[in-house]
């Protein structure tokens, strides 16, 4: 059987002419337009005993950039060719490349023979075996957004609420309606709403609060299992990702319900992302966004979050130091 590459890009002219160059040498090929459509493709033919010998994919894609991309692949199959594209110079993003073990070039317009040249060379590194099919449980959490009472003071509740052990999170933030916001994990939902019933109900200061309740979405299991991989090979970045001296901001998505699987799995690998969950009542995403400046995260909810397909409306509550609540 012929080898069989991968071809990843939103752009059905360049994969019409890296096929045509690819299919010239003899090679098999297959396309996706995104990346969550490269990562099935992925898995279904390595679970069908024909792993690519390659995947090709640009770097500017319309969920999860090719860097990314080469990471998610390389977390569950560490020997997978994975090349990276552009119509442009950028060299963070090839030095980014080189580091996860992938290959990087800018061409302008696309040298397709160049591409076939360097698939070429990776002929040896066919990863043939499929890992177990292992997943990462992540336990229910919740996001409790807190309305103070009138001549309540902020910092005091803060301080004792951040002093429970088992909130992750305790921030203030600036909005029309909510003071505070809290993010808490535990094993199930009635740990959950046990919880926040005894945290809040009797806590001086609380005029009332609203409680989303968040789980992991049923996703496709091929995304599942990259979703793992990914997780379990960058928890300690992951568990350092939440800094004091970073803009963060909590942000509420609405969605159709029919979509939260896949904007859940499209945000979930943005760098930005600490953490993410999906309504219990499945028309909502809770994200927690960290980034250089309150601009850079403006950018990522217009760009990466309202435009989405699904996304009905983008709710943003900005972290701020006590001084200005």
């Amino acid at each position: 059987m012929n080898p069989k590459v991968l071809l990843v890009d939103d752009e059905v002219a360049t994969r019409r002419e890296l096929t045509a160059a690819f299919v010239r040498e003899g090679y098999g090929v297959e396309q996706a337009a995104d990346g969550l459509s490269a990562l099935e493709a992925v898995e279904r033919n390595a679970r069908a005993g024909q792993p690519f010998l390659a995947v090709v994919t640009g770097l500017e894609l319309p969920d999860i950039d090719g860097v990314k991309l080469l990471r998610v692949i390389r977390s569950r199959y560490p020997g997978m060719r994975v090349i990276v594209t552009a119509d442009h110079a950028d060299t963070a993003a090839e030095e980014a490349t080189a580091a996860h073990g992938g290959v990087a070039f800018a061409v302008q317009p696309i040298d397709s023979s160049r591409v076939v040249r360097l698939v070429g060379l990776g002929a040896g590194e066919i990863p043939v075996d499929v890992p177990a099919g292992t997943t990462l449980t992540r336990a229910p959490a919740a996001c409790i957004f807190v309305q103070l009472a009138p001549g309540a003071s902020a910092p005091d509740l803060l301080a004792s609420l951040a002093g429970e052990s088992d909130v992750l999170y305790c921030d203030a933030v600036k909005d029309a309606r909510f003071s505070i916001v809290l993010f808490i994990r535990k094993e199930t939902h009635a740990l959950v709403s046990e919880r926040v019933d005894a945290l809040l109900a009797s806590q001086r200061g609380v005029a009332s609060f609203e409680v989303l309740q968040t789980e992991e979405p049923r996703l496709p299991e091929s995304i599942r299992l990259f979703l793992a991989d990914y997780t379990r090979q960058n928890a300690e970045a992951v568990a350092a990702a939440r800094t004091r001296d970073r803009a963060t901001s909590y942000v509420v998505i609405d969605a159709m319900a029919a979509d939260i699987p896949s904007l859940y799995a499209r945000l979930y690998f943005l760098d930005e992302v600490v953490e993410i969950g999906a309504s219990t009542l499945k028309d909502r995403l809770i994200v927690i966004l960290q980034g250089t400046d309150f601009t850079a995260l403006r950018r990522v909810t217009n760009s990466r979050m309202s435009l989405l397909d699904g996304v009905l409306k983008v709710h943003e509550l900005k972290v701020v130091p006590f001084n200005e609540m």
